[in-house]
This record gives structure tokens, C-alpha cells and sequence, in this order.
């Protein structure tokens, strides 16, 4: 996803996430954030067009997220997820906490 096309700037971090395809289940990093997408660091094969369902732990709770997305795009390293319904700015501070780079 080129920049020029994204909502909103992307927020480096490091934040294990779980997330599922309709046949597996995965465990892998965030590598960035924004209010509408993530980039997943991942040695899976996930294929473009794919929904993706991931729990995403907020910094410092015991809660997390739930979000719904689409791979955009996949790449050796792993792919980039625009999700369906953006999870707003204060939530994307509560995903970082104090763990920006």
C-alpha cells in the first residue's frame, strides 16, 4: 500500500499479535499501525483478498482489540491488512502505550 493512499500515518511498534484465516491461526509481530491498517511481520503465506480476524492486546491491560481486515498486500516479510472498520486514533495509542521505538 503505497503512502500517498493511506488514511492516516503509520506508527511504528512491536506488538505480538494473534490473528486467523478462515483455516489457521497465527501468532506473529506488528510491525506498524495506523486508525486503518496494520503491517504484520509474518513468514506466512497469507494470500491478497484474504479476511483476516486479529486480537490485538492493548499496552498495560489485560483487554485487547478484536478487528476485522483484508490483506492488501503480501510480501516475503510479511503483508500489509487494511482493516474494515477503523479502530480510531486513542486506540491505536492504547496498542503502542510506551512501546514506540
Amino acid at each position: 500500500m503505497d503512502k500517498e493512499r493511506r488514511r492516516e500515518v503509520r506508527h511504528a511498534c512491536m506488538q505480538e499479535v494473534g490473528y486467523a484465516t478462515q483455516d489457521l491461526s497465527y501468532i506473529d509481530y506488528i510491525h506498524d499501525i495506523s486508525a486503518w491498517g496494520v503491517f504484520v511481520q509474518s513468514k506466512q503465506n497469507v494470500p491478497v483478498g484474504e479476511s483476516i480476524f486479529m486480537t490485538i492486546p492493548l499496552f498495560g491491560d489485560e483487554t485487547s482489540i478484536k478487528v476485522v481486515g483484508e490483506v492488501v498486500w503480501s510480501s516475503p516479510e510479511g503483508m500489509g491488512i487494511r482493516f474494515s472498520m477503523g479502530i480510531g486514533g486513542a486506540t491505536v495509542e492504547s496498542v503502542l502505550g510506551d512501546k514506540k521505538p
